[in-house]
């Protein structure tokens, strides 16, 4: 297969490299997306995407068009952050490139066109996300008026009696048009790797005539008069809205200091742009999308993780606003649900990393002077009520002998392939550091409201919390990764320690985290710059990533949220050593970790910039070599990169 060339460009900032087929993806922040492939498309979840709120608590995304084509040779593939080109060869005229331009609105979306006399292949694919049923599936394509208009009913079969649902779509600008009336199965080549389903019928609809340029308005929906009024409206407003997407990407996208690594600065602003446009409004609900295209829901764990993201970038109201829903939705257990909308799976972690969260955006208001601005006396007590109550609640239900409790497919490890028996239920590392903060916070609030009584409780509880948890799980050079119900200890090596050092660094001292992190990184460091999930001797651990058997993915696969996790717990880790050797000798130690912290990072830009969707960081990569796996745009992979460029390069705030 033929390269082509993906640039990303910013003001005066841009990056070059060819790719096989590369894809991208355009966010609208009402829960739909655009994404397209460069030759063909790899996976069925591409397309375009819209959000339509099922009841008051739920909803879900429905496609409508599978892919817009010409019948040219790709060449550029161009990122610039509030848009995407592609360009084609021109055989008939080599000085006038054919462009494209794709601009993501509200539920629609223009389609521009360049030097191009031929035809606009539209195919479709209209259907529910996860409706995989090729029954009863009706295509009606007519004019009215100025509008070319597409009508798709599903129905429950092909007696085309019992209707489900209706898609419609609006093509504005279309003066011309040859019906293909076509049906075509298409594989997938990225769904067949993940083992989920490959192949289904797209309809290939129409080839829209084009002489030279064109505009064309594509708009959609679930309401035929709603989806022509967004298509006049982009086409009134055109211009006025590409130019306020554009000057707002760059104020988005302003760096805090210089950085000189053309890559890691486009890195950068790619997650911020990624993070910033999976911030989505559902409704009356806003928050976080854990990923696209797959995970369009508010996962708390998820969503608390990213939220270090907006915090760095100093948008410290939204990550207020999501944070204080969280602790408004504990549960009667002292927990937060797992996501929104809600799913029977609680999560042991979920609660512990919003307070973590929480106690990071107290700390980085009151670095800025900030924090009587966003901490009122009230919110204080709020949070003080809430994390009081959660307490109370996690020791009487979730703990045993002073250590926190978690039940199978609690953790962030929450899955586990049919017929393995590797469930983590028990007593788990990360779990006992998010309780110990959760107990610090609380420690931390009552001595800013002068509450004496309670602050000497809770340094009592966190003092004891954690000798108990040091006696049980401290087994040098290991801290080991969980201990069962008959307190047997699993020493299996995972990257849990790095989780636990980021979440409350006081369990060991710096000289005994040293020794963990050298015996770990030597068990699970990839040579291509990531970290695996398991030991790599591990008779679990695999090589490949497997896609939706789960069998690889918390044994083997590198997730890049932790691989940048990990470089930040070796930077801080690294400067405090530094520093009580300088208080001794008065020198610096010879950095022993500093060589993986450049990988990481560097392997995190190669991975936005050049694989997967481009400009988005992905879930995770084969442990084999580095690839874009999992979820293509995944939020805590973008937020922790963020955290972790700007600890590194501009000294923030740790």
């Amino acid at each position: 297969m033929d390269h082509v060339n993906v640039i990303h460009k910013i003001e005066d900032d841009a990056d070059f490299k060819p790719c096989i087929n590369p894809s991208f993806m355009l966010s609208n922040k009402i829960g739909g997306f655009l994404s397209l492939a460069s030759t063909k498309n790899i996976s069925q979840y591409q397309g375009c995407y819209f959000l339509k709120q099922t009841n008051k608590i739920n909803w879900t995304l429905f496609k409508v068009i599978e892919d817009i084509k010409l019948n040219k040779k790709p060449i550029y593939l161009i990122n610039n952050f509030f848009n995407v080109e592609r360009w084609y060869e021109n055989k008939n005229n080599k000085d006038n490139t054919t462009k494209e331009l794709f601009f993501l609105h509200e539920n629609a979306f223009l389609y521009k066109l360049e030097n191009h006399n031929g035809d606009v292949e539209v195919t479709l694919d209209c259907r529910e996300i996860y409706d995989f049923d090729d029954k009863g599936r009706i295509y009606k394509i007519y004019r009215k008026k100025n509008y070319l208009i597409v009508e798709y009913t599903k129905f429950s079969d092909n007696k085309l009696k019992n209707e489900k649902y209706k898609v419609y779509l609006v093509i504005k600008g279309c003066e011309g048009y040859k019906s293909i009336n076509k049906w075509e199965q298409k594989e997938y080549e990225y769904d067949k790797k993940r083992r989920a389903k490959s192949k289904c019928y797209v309809y290939k609809a129409i080839n829209i005539q084009v002489k030279e340029k064109t505009n064309l308005i594509f708009s959609y929906g679930d309401n035929l008069e709603l989806a022509k009024e967004k298509a006049d409206e982009l086409d009134m407003d055109c211009n006025k809205n590409v130019y306020k997407k554009e000057e707002h990407l760059k104020t988005l996208c302003k760096m805090k200091g210089e950085i000189y690594d053309e890559r890691v600065k486009l890195s950068y602003k790619n997650c911020v742009n990624s993070l910033n446009g999976l911030i989505t409004n559902v409704d009356e609900f806003k928050g976080i999308f854990a990923g696209l295209p797959w995970f369009f829901q508010y996962w708390t764990r998820d969503e608390a993780i990213s939220s270090i993201g907006l915090i760095n970038e100093e948008n410290y109201l939204d990550a207020k606003i999501f944070l204080f829903n969280q602790i408004d939705d504990l549960t009667r257990n002292g927990r937060i649900h797992n996501r929104m909308p809600y799913s029977k799976l609680e999560s042991a972690d979920g609660v512990g990393w919003c307070f973590k969260r929480i106690n990071d955006l107290l700390d980085f208001t009151k670095h800025k002077y900030l924090d009587n601005q966003y901490f009122s006396k009230n919110d204080i007590e709020f949070i003080k009520d809430k994390l009081r109550k959660s307490i109370v609640m996690h020791l009487k239900y979730f703990t045993h002998d002073g250590l926190a409790y978690n039940r199978k497919l609690e953790t962030w490890m929450d899955t586990t392939p049919k017929g393995k028996n590797d469930f983590r239920d028990g007593f788990r590392i990360e779990i006992q550091a998010l309780r110990l903060k959760m107990y610090s916070l609380m420690k931390e609030l009552c001595r800013i409201s002068y509450d004496k009584k309670m602050f000497l409780k809770y340094k009592t509880l966190e003092e004891k919390t954690k000798q108990q948890v040091k006696k049980m799980f401290w087994k040098s050079p290991v801290l080991a990764d969980g201990i069962n119900e008959k307190g047997e200890v699993d020493q299996t090596i995972r990257p849990n320690i790095f989780i636990a050092y980021y979440v409350y660094p006081e369990l060991l001292e710096e000289e005994e985290w040293d020794k963990c992190f050298e015996y770990a990184l030597k068990k699970l460091w990839l040579k291509w710059g990531g970290i695996a999930t398991i030991d790599k001797d591990n008779k679990l651990f695999c090589n490949e990533y497997s896609g939706e058997n789960n069998n690889s993915y918390h044994r083997g696969d590198s997730w890049y949220w932790i691989n940048c996790l990990t470089a930040i717990c070796l930077h801080r880790h690294e400067k405090k050593m530094n520093k009580k050797i300088n208080l001794r000798l008065n020198n610096k130690r010879k950095s022993k970790y500093e060589k993986f912290i450049k990988k990481i990072i560097d392997a995190s830009c190669e991975e936005i910039l050049f694989k997967g969707y481009i400009g988005h960081h992905a879930e995770l990569s084969s442990a084999s070599e580095q690839k874009g796996e999992g979820c293509l745009c995944q939020a805590w992979s973008s937020a922790i990169f963020i955290e972790l460029i700007d600890e590194v390069y501009f000294g923030y705030l740790k």
